[in-house]
């Protein structure tokens, strides 16, 4: 029997339907993908866009504080150098003034018959007059005309100059203080001042190697304080030079010439001088006797007993400002903005004229600062910042007072 062929049979036509139906879907599909891939890459390529053009704007806004800041610091160079162009001319003028002024007066006294009788002993007379303040023997001897002077004196013998000298005696001083100043022979060459980043390790080093040193040196209580008197109105070369041998002259000198250099205020220095010989003279010799010696406000804090920190950080003048930098001092010493800042906008307010700095002991036959400036100096209240310092660190707004503020002056900001 014969086999018969097979018979192909083609799909049904629902099967066909359905298959291109998928398929269909299956582009759709594939097209919807496409699409959003397209859409997440150009939303992407937005955001980096945007990316650019921020960091973009970055670099110029960093470009403009960097040359904000060279500004900035080349304005406070400027001002450094006012303050010593300014220091300069003012000495110049009082030499100038003081050397050419007459002596007709002085020439009148020398030829009477009270003072001397010839021109020998005249100059003989006027040249052993000299100024406890800058001569080297740091005893006032006035001309014989003036000896029986009867000055008056507060209780503990000293009284401000300035109603008390005659117009002679008055003129022997300002003479002695120009020669001091001006003098080429006797004269120290200043100590250079320091960079702004180093005044911190400059006061740090000078207050450590005086505490090192202070045991080999006479006993710190034993040491004249009226010799920063003597430096600050003739300058550190008229002191005696066994003195300034001292570690605490030796001290205070880099403090003066090499950390704060260009004072614009003789009250300032004298006051700044005097505190820090008061708290170093502690720190030497620590005993009941000099801790009753520092105001309150000056004594060492806990954290200052308990916390390994800088020595410099004792200098500094207000307790708060002190806590902050006992923890936070790394923050402010990266750069030297801190001590720049510091040196530059400190304030201390004596409302009363140069010449009540400094008094004439009756006692001792000599000059001495006043008990007047002693007390201003070791108050508090007269220590300020001005606000420039606390608009570039605000966060010291509760541990220093803003100059203004105390005065009750508006708000300069």
């Amino acid at each position: 029997m014969a086999s018969s062929p097979p018979v192909s049979r083609g799909r049904p036509r629902g099967d066909a339907a359905a298959a291109r139906a998928r398929l269909m879907r299956k582009r759709e599909i594939d097209r919807l993908a496409q699409r959003a891939n397209r859409e997440r890459n150009k939303q992407r390529m937005q955001m980096l866009e945007e990316e650019v053009s921020r960091l973009k704007s970055q670099d110029q806004n960093a470009a403009h504080a960097g040359l904000i800041e060279t500004i900035r610091q080349q304005q406070n160079r400027l001002d450094e150098l006012q303050g010593a162009l300014t220091k300069v001319l003012s000495i110049s003028s009082t030499v100038c003034q003081s050397t050419s002024l007459p002596r007709e007066e002085e020439r009148g006294s020398s030829g009477s018959d009270t003072t001397c009788r010839d021109g020998q002993q005249c100059s003989q007379s006027s040249s052993t007059t000299s100024s406890s303040l800058c001569g080297k023997e740091r005893i006032l001897e006035f001309p014989e005309e003036h000896q029986q002077l009867s000055f008056p004196v507060e209780t503990n013998g000293l009284q401000s100059l300035g109603p008390l000298l005659s117009p002679n005696i008055m003129q022997i001083m300002v003479d002695k203080f120009s020669q001091a100043a001006c003098d080429p022979y006797l004269g120290l060459p200043f100590l250079p001042l320091a960079a702004d980043e180093e005044k911190w390790d400059v006061s740090n080093d000078a207050f450590h190697n005086a505490l090192a040193s202070a045991p080999s040196f006479v006993c710190p209580d034993a040491v004249d304080p009226d010799v920063p008197l003597q430096a600050i109105f003739c300058g550190w070369h008229m002191v005696d030079s066994r003195e300034r041998e001292n570690p605490i002259w030796k001290m205070l000198r880099l403090i003066d010439e090499r950390v704060f250099g260009l004072w614009t205020s003789k009250a300032q220095k004298a006051a700044l001088m005097f505190v820090t010989h008061t708290l170093i003279k502690y720190h030497m010799n620590p005993t009941p006797e000099n801790l009753k010696a520092l105001p309150t406000w000056l004594r060492p804090r806990p954290s200052q007993v308990n916390v390994t920190h800088p020595l410099v950080i004792d200098l500094l003048l207000w307790p708060g400002l002190r806590d902050r930098l006992v923890f936070e001092y790394t923050n402010y010493t990266k750069t030297g903005e801190f001590s720049s800042f510091y040196c530059n906008h400190l304030c201390f307010d004596w409302p009363f004229p140069d010449n009540e700095i400094y008094a004439f002991d009756s006692r001792e036959n000599r000059f001495r600062l006043s008990s007047k400036f002693m007390e201003y100096a070791l108050d508090l209240s007269r220590w300020s910042m001005d606000r420039a310092f606390l608009a570039r660190y605000p966060e010291m707004k509760h541990d220093i007072p803003a100059y203004e503020d105390r005065l009750g002056l508006p708000d300069r900001i």
